[in-house]
């Protein structure tokens, strides 16, 4: 059953809101560094560039309703802390890929965590309401 009842802590706004934008610096920022790290590093060219960073954007914008779904089911808690230990997983398989199928394979699971971090907070954000007594 999805729970609708608004919540009432301000702390949850001013949790939700800075976390939203250092997560959408930190998907943004990594962009050129993967590029850098495929060319010279990996000797990819220019179209597996391409493949990578378009099926990892794909995979963040592309996948929203899915992920929305399982943290539905969920909660936000247990979606977020999920989401957060998947892109940490990510990060973690991107360090060690030296190979572009390895590569490709851990730039794109964002969809999950993205899914559940992103429908998550800005589920939790939009049932944020101040206090009447204040």
């Amino acid at each position: 059953m999805i729970d609708t009842t608004p919540l009432r802590s301000p702390v949850s706004v001013s949790l939700l809101l800075p976390t939203q934008l250092i997560f959408n610096i930190g998907f943004y920022a990594v962009v050129p560094f993967l590029a850098l790290v495929m060319t010279d590093d990996l000797g990819l060219g220019a179209a597996a560039v391409g493949i990578v960073l378009g099926a990892r954007t794909f995979s963040q914008q592309g996948m929203f309703l899915l992920g929305g779904i399982i943290a539905d089911y969920w909660g936000p808690r247990r979606s977020i802390l999920t989401g957060c230990l998947i892109r940490a997983l990510g990060y973690f398989g991107l360090a060690l890929s030296e190979e572009f199928w390895p590569f490709l394979l851990s730039a794109c699971p964002d969809w999950y965590r993205w899914g559940l971090l992103l429908t998550r907070r800005r589920r939790a954000l939009g049932r944020t309401r101040p206090d009447p007594e204040e």
